[in-house]
């Protein structure tokens, strides 16, 4: 491009200052001004170019991926067809194989197909031998799957055809040859991994087993008596045994070998010593009874007494075993039939005496199994003594007094074990309810329960009438404790239980107390406790908190002085420990003082003792797996594994278990010691030669007004009220003296209190449970005109009250219900 010369010069001008300057034109803009006309044109080529490139690219690709797919599907077809080639031993085999032929083939072929495109050329070979790897392993598979059955079909044919060998040959030296052949082909196809050997000796055995009772079935056929041939066989085979095998009573001589009359016996022989002395028998007797039939009914009938004797002598023996075991089990109608039976149909071919023998027998068991069945009814451990000293003295009808006949010996026997039978099952470690459903316990029905959260939802679990079945077992035995599952149903819920994760535990633990009554789910939890649940769970069972329950059923496994590693000594031992503030906590000792008191002596201290071990191990586990405070952590560790409310009172030292209104319970105690209520019971004064002052109705009922104690009784699911001497506490009891002054918490929450008060019949805990439990009341509260309110004296404040007669007190007791009632 020339550039252009600028050339300045000067001259005088006339012109005025600001004229403008004329300089020459500049061409750089009229540049710019044409290449921006050329700028869509440029734009336009750039983006065909583009769009060229694009097209390539894309049909590149195209071919790529058709020819992939291509590949793909022709070696799955190909694969499939090859896979059922009957020339599947040059599939991938050979000098020449045809998966290898054909895939090349195809590979040069798609290659073409995807274009001289380097990049897309690397792609295709490298996934299309990907695609050739993948199926050729697969083709592989399809093909040792061919190879061994074949392989199996080769060793079935040669296996059938030595057995036809066996079947049908006289010479053991040919018979060896085949066998040590399938013997090689044994091993071989071991070694090569194409059968477990123990399988395929087994088959080779099985070989020898099936031709051997073919030629023993053969051999006997062809002999003039198929029965006397076999019993040279049996007694060839037996006399080749050592000598010692059988006792002095043996008939005959061993004769060995030379028992067998012909070449084909000793070729059958050398068969049969080849199998177990089991099958041997085995095939002698199929055998030998198939020829017996066939041979008529003149050898049978010399050899049925013989076989009836032996059948008599099981009989008798099943009689005596079913005799004996009457305790335990009785007989259903259709066992007794079957004996009767049984007994019937081999009488015409056994001596008269021993055939009335078992006929007696028989006749004795059946009665004996009446009188178990009826004796299973009734009785309990509260009578079965008094069953024991009647068979005593022996059986109407069966010989003179006493017991002189084998018959009253069985019934008696019979009784003992029974008695044995009752107090071993209806232990609280036996199974109850398994005895009582055996047995047909009288008025106890057992059903079935199932204890699954959709049943017990539903109510369909059946728990209900099988604790109703368990409160009548326990009231018919006098147990002291309610039974409700068998140990089969414990055992199932206690795994389905212990088999699971903490956290599932808990909820279906926490499910049940959902659906299930308070009662209900009480005795259930005692029941799975009995049968050996662990206590973590039926602990857990208590606690309404799912969290806590679940780390109280973690810490199942957890050991005390490994969650005391690594903690300070201060949260470990002395004043600032858990172990000491738990036993200081005044809940704990309120609780611990009530429990025992209200429990079964050293049974309520046993379990006293777990319960404050879990809660000591859950504070631990607080502390050391959550940084709690001690005592936070011991509060939270009582409040949840002692549930219930402790009421303390003067008349009062008993815990309320979860799911009660305490305070309806303490109000409706209070009022049954008030005197114009006690009045109403019939109480029988406390007799106790320690206690001989409190000998009189009106002393003993002031000192219960005084003093008393509701404490809980040994179930925890209500209260019976004590006399309360210096600590010691004596149940009250009223009526005739057998039955304890005992009141349930589900009754006492539901009280009408108003209606008690004005009651003026005599009462007993019944009647109060069925006429006053009809939804709660409360008294009214007494209040003087001042709006203080009365507390009733006591003796101590009172000095004289407690001499009083019962009528004085009862006229003064109605003299202020009617003066505050004004």
């Amino acid at each position: 491009m020339r550039i252009p010369v600028y050339r300045a010069e000067g001259r005088v001008s006339t012109d005025m200052p600001g004229r403008p300057i004329r300089a020459r034109r500049s061409v750089g803009r009229e540049a710019e001004q044409e290449l921006a006309k050329a700028a869509p044109a440029k734009a336009a080529l750039a983006a065909i170019g583009e769009y060229a490139e694009t097209r390539y690219k894309m049909e590149t690709k195209n071919n790529l991926d058709n020819a992939l797919l291509d590949a793909q599907e022709a070696l799955r077809e190909r694969r499939e067809e090859l896979s059922k080639s009957d020339l599947y031993g040059s599939v991938l085999d050979g000098d020449d194989p045809i998966w290898t032929r054909e895939t090349g083939k195809l590979q040069r072929e798609l290659s073409d197909r995807v274009g001289s495109d380097r990049y897309a050329q690397q792609q295709f070979q490298s996934q299309f031998r990907q695609l050739e790897i993948q199926n050729r392993f697969a083709l592989r598979g399809d093909i040792d799957r061919r190879v061994e059955v074949a392989s199996l079909q080769n060793r079935e044919r040669k296996l059938t055809d030595v057995e036809n060998q066996i079947a049908g040959g006289q010479d053991l030296s040919v018979i060896s040859m085949a066998l040590q052949g399938v013997v090689n082909d044994t091993q071989k196809m071991a070694q090569i991994k194409a059968g477990d050997l123990s399988s395929l000796t087994k088959q080779q055995y099985a070989m020898i087993y099936n031709g051997t009772v073919r030629a023993l079935t053969n051999y006997a056929d062809s002999a003039t008596s198929g029965v006397l041939a076999i019993d040279e066989m049996r007694r060839a085979l037996r006399d080749s045994l050592p000598s010692d095998f059988y006792g002095p009573e043996k008939e005959e001589k061993p004769v060995g070998e030379e028992a067998l009359s012909s070449s084909g016996g000793a070729y059958v022989y050398g068969l049969m010593k080849m199998l177990s002395p089991e099958d041997q028998a085995k095939m002698l007797k199929a055998v030998g009874g198939l020829q017996t039939f066939f041979e008529g009914p003149t050898i049978a009938e010399q050899k049925a007494q013989d076989l009836s004797e032996i059948y008599r002598s099981e009989l008798s023996s099943s009689i005596s075993v079913y005799a004996d075991n009457l305790p335990t089990q009785t007989l259903s109608e259709e066992t007794i039939i079957k004996l009767e039976t049984d007994v019937a149909s081999i009488l015409p071919n056994i001596e008269p005496e021993k055939g009335a023998k078992m006929v007696e027998d028989l006749n004795d068991l059946k009665q004996l199994n009446s009188l178990k069945i009826g004796l299973g009814r009734e009785a309990t451990l509260k009578n079965i003594d008094a069953y024991v000293d009647f068979y005593a003295k022996g059986v109407q009808g069966r010989g003179g007094e006493g017991i002189d006949t084998k018959f009253e010996e069985k019934a008696l026997k019979m009784a003992v074990d029974l008695r044995d039978a009752i107090t071993t099952q209806l232990d609280v470690k036996g199974d109850a309810i398994a005895f009582a459903q055996a047995n047909k316990m009288d008025t106890v029905n057992i059903e079935p329960v199932d204890l699954s959260i959709e049943a017990i939802n539903t109510g369909q679990s059946g728990l209900e009438k099988r604790i109703e079945a368990g409160k009548k077992i326990k009231d018919l035995n006098g147990l002291n404790y309610t039974p409700i599952l068998s140990k089969d149903d414990a055992d199932k819920m206690i795994q389905a239980i212990e088999g699971v994760e903490a956290s599932d535990a808990a909820a279906y633990l926490q499910q049940m107390k959902l659906f299930l009554a308070p009662m209900d789910r009480a005795f259930l939890f005692e029941s799975l406790r009995r049968k050996g649940l662990s206590k973590e769970y039926v602990q857990a069972m208590y606690i309404d908190d799912l969290k806590i329950a679940g780390d109280l059923i973690t810490t199942k496994d957890l050991d005390l002085e490994e969650l005391k590693k690594g903690l300070p000594s201060i949260k470990t031992s002395g004043s600032t420990g858990v172990t000491q503030t738990l036993n200081n906590l005044p809940l704990f000792e309120d609780y611990a003082a009530a429990y025992v008191a209200g429990g079964d002596g050293a049974a309520s201290i046993k379990l006293l003792n777990e319960q404050r071990d879990m809660a000591e191990k859950l504070a631990f586990y607080y502390v050391k797996t959550q940084d709690m405070e001690v005592g936070d952590a011991v509060e939270k560790a009582v409040e949840s594994i002692f549930p219930g409310d402790v009421l303390v009172g003067r008349n009062e030292n008993l815990i309320v278990p979860k799911g009660f209104k305490s305070e309806n319970v303490s109000t409706a105690l209070q009022t049954l010691v008030k005197p114009n209520v006690l009045d109403q019971f019939d109480i029988v004064p406390l007799s106790d030669p320690r206690y001989e002052g409190f000998q009189n109705l009106a002393v003993s009922q002031q000192a219960l007004i005084n003093n008393g104690k509701w404490i809980n009784n040994g179930t925890g699911d209500g209260v019976i009220l004590h006399y309360n001497l210096e600590g010691t506490f004596i149940p009250v009891l009223i009526g005739d003296g057998t039955q304890a002054f005992e009141l349930m918490f589900k009754d006492l929450e539901n009280m009408d209190l108003l209606a008690l008060m004005a009651n003026k019949e005599k009462l007993t805990p019944k009647q109060v449970r069925e006429n006053f439990a009809i939804g709660y009341k409360s008294r009214p509260t007494q209040y003087t005109g001042t709006g203080t309110l009365i507390v009733e004296p006591t003796q101590t404040e009172m000095p004289g009250l407690g001499d009083l007669d019962a009528e004085a007190k009862k006229r003064i007791d109605e003299a202020q219900q009617q003066y505050f009632q004004q």
